[in-house]
């Protein structure tokens, strides 16, 4: 109840249980981006990006936000979760990659661009074509497409509105690139010491 309060903004949920007597109230004034703010905890920078994109049948909103977070996602179609994702996911992560390393004029791998990446994308579709019977993944094509064209734009807003809080995930991730390079050299060096103790 918790995550769908979050896919209609403004209403109010109110679960009560009739043996404890206890109640609890959802209610998210600023949708997804609510659930996207109430996630992240150590946010890297201070806006969440959010897009709406509609094709003039189907719709996609999005929000998201890098923080101390490992890479997580959820994907929703007319309410309900599709854990596995799908379309929408296929569209977020092919955008991220390429509009993020355009922008940042950079060679970023897609994986690290996500690594710390938290995002919701929140599907109505008029007429969603599911994997499995379960619903648990998403297969229009049509998402894929406004899900890119979501990412893309939000990221190039970013770029354009807040300049200092997109450089901040630059240098970030070239911290991380850094890192990992001198791991990978260490264990370069650590792998040829022990073929020579073999010798």
């Amino acid at each position: 109840i918790k995550d769908i309060s979050y896919l209609y903004s403004g209403i109010t949920f109110v679960v009560k249980n009739e043996n404890t007597k206890k109640t609890n109230t959802y209610c998210a004034k600023n949708g997804i981006v609510d659930f996207v703010k109430d996630n992240v905890k150590q946010p890297l920078h201070k806006t969440i990006i959010h897009q709406v994109v509609t094709d003039g049948i189907d719709t996609v909103e999005i929000a998201f936000q890098w923080g101390a977070v490992k890479e997580q996602s959820y994907v929703f179609v007319n309410g309900l979760r599709c854990p596995e994702g799908g379309s929408p996911i296929t569209g977020a992560k092919g955008a991220l990659t390429r509009t993020f390393n355009s922008l940042a004029k950079s060679n970023f791998d897609g994986d690290s661009i996500r690594g710390n990446l938290f995002y919701v994308i929140n599907c109505t579709v008029a007429e969603p074509s599911f994997a499995n019977q379960t619903k648990s993944k998403i297969n229009n094509t049509s998402l894929r497409t406004l899900s890119s064209n979501g990412f893309s734009d939000g990221l190039k807003e970013m770029k354009m509105r807040h300049p200092d809080e997109f450089e901040t995930i630059v240098e970030m991730l070239k911290k991380i690139a850094k890192a990992e390079a001198a791991a990978e050299k260490a264990r370069q060096q650590i792998l040829n010491a022990t073929k020579e103790i073999e010798k």
